[in-house]
């Protein structure tokens, strides 16, 4: 029976991971649960020495990794002034120590402002991003530091929450693609000390936050704490078809407007959510002009 139950699930598990393992190992760990035919795959990693939201897509909503990733991340770090590391974060090799007597919190307020909104970073040398086919940290950890070109990103919220020097507890609120760790060195650079992080969780991504740690998890209750893809989207701008509308999306039939139950007028280009009658989603797409549907793609085939 547990078999059966298996082959069906299809949704995102929002797991709190504790520091130590890798989001790769965390993802291991929940393919143990369920049989070969269903996928599992994350929206975004989490470093090892990271805590906090680590979503994790099963069955048909691993097409929707793209989708999650460019969500809106909201992070806490207690960064440790005064010491660089050649990681960004406590587990490298320290490269330098200075003094950090004069620094106050009112001299990490003053820079704050350089870094919200759009910023460019250049993310560490010790990160996932790939390089001629490997990742770049293989590269480092050889000694072989490569320059990994400069991206933009976008800081919404910045706030300095405590401040103990020599280390300071930050809330961030940002787009995809940035790293903390790039943060925490930009600004002790700015300050002329170095900075790494200490430690670092991640609170929510979008409306998404942590539920179940994976050592809770099992066989006979993974299903309980999945949830509905359709939560990626804003239910106000998803498409919603009737039960003919669905069966003919999905048989690739021309729709009609006697299919649509709901018909997004704006935002025009948008990517958003194609739902049936239930709520379930069974497929994206972009919202066109006069609530036409461009670019659909099944996610929940028949």
């Amino acid at each position: 029976m547990s078999e059966v139950k298996k082959l069906n699930l299809n949704g995102l598990l929002l797991i709190d991971k504790e520091r130590g393992p890798s989001s790769a190992e965390i993802v291991r760990q929940v393919s143990r649960l369920v049989v070969k035919k269903v996928r599992v795959g994350h929206a975004g990693t989490l470093d090892p020495d990271a805590s906090g939201l680590l979503v994790l897509l099963l069955g048909p909503a691993t097409k929707l990794s793209d989708f999650v990733m460019s969500l809106s991340k909201i992070y806490e770090a207690v960064v440790r002034f005064g010491i660089e590391t050649d990681t960004y974060d406590a587990t490298g090799k320290t490269l330098s120590e200075k003094d950090t007597s004069d620094l106050s919190s009112e001299k990490v307020e003053s820079l704050l402002d350089e870094f919200r909104g759009t910023v460019r970073q250049v993310p560490p040398a010790f990160s996932a991003i790939k390089i001629q086919g490997k990742r770049s940290y293989e590269f480092a950890r050889r000694g072989e530091m490569k320059e990994l070109p400069e991206r933009e990103t976008v800081i919404y919220e910045l706030k300095l929450l405590k401040f103990d020097s020599p280390e300071a507890l930050f809330y961030v609120k940002c787009g995809k693609g940035m790293y903390l760790r790039t943060l925490a060195h930009d600004l002790g650079k700015r300050l002329g000390c170095g900075a790494h992080v200490k430690t670092l969780r991640r609170l929510a991504i979008g409306e998404f936050t942590p539920s179940v740690k994976v050592s809770d998890l099992t066989v006979e209750n993974i299903k309980d704490f999945l949830v509905s893809p359709s939560r990626i989207f804003d239910e106000k701008k998803c498409f919603k078809l009737n039960f003919n509308g669905a069966m003919n999306l999905r048989r690739g039939i021309p729709l009609r407007a006697i299919d649509f139950i709901v018909r997004p007028l704006e935002p025009v280009g948008e990517r958003t959510g194609v739902l049936d009658e239930e709520g379930n989603l069974i497929a994206v797409a972009v919202i066109g002009h006069g609530g036409s549907m461009l670019e659909r793609k099944i996610v929940q085939p028949l």
